[in-house]
């Protein structure tokens, strides 16, 4: 598992960076339109949120690029919180689809999938089988 530790830091250095812009371009986004995407959202709680779990992948690189398996618990809490936002985001997408396409709602006339697709939606599903991969490589060792 030691080899794997330094790729980890380099992953979680990576998602770190990553999470981090998305929060602070999704803030800028909620008072200037900074980057006008449909994935990038003017949302200040989804931009706290996606800078509390940049943070959290920050915070163990040192230790995974030493090789300590410390830092393994703060990738394994990021993939976590990320998994569960995505989730949450997917939770809100089938309910808007419901209210459009079941309930018919006027106020949801003209929606599509593309309205509700975010960029941590996304990210939070790529990254599933890291978080599944990880947590086989734990177990592993526990034995």
């Amino acid at each position: 598992m030691k080899n794997y530790l330094r790729y980890l830091g380099f992953i979680s250095a990576i998602l770190s960076i990553t999470y981090i812009l998305i929060g602070v371009i999704e803030i800028a986004n909620t008072y200037v339109s900074f980057i006008p995407l449909l994935i990038l959202p003017g949302d200040p709680m989804g931009g706290f949120v996606s800078i509390t779990i940049g943070l959290i992948f920050a915070h163990g690189i040192k230790e995974l690029y030493r090789g300590d398996y410390r830092g393994l618990s703060f990738i394994l809490v990021g993939l976590i919180m990320t998994t569960v936002f995505a989730g949450l985001y997917t939770l809100i997408l089938i309910a808007d689809a419901i209210e459009c396409y079941v309930l018919t709602s006027e106020e949801f006339i003209g929606w599509t999938i593309l309205n509700d697709l975010r960029i941590e939606l996304m990210l939070g599903w790529i990254l599933f089988p890291l978080l599944l991969w990880l947590k086989v490589q734990l177990s592993s060792n526990a034995e």
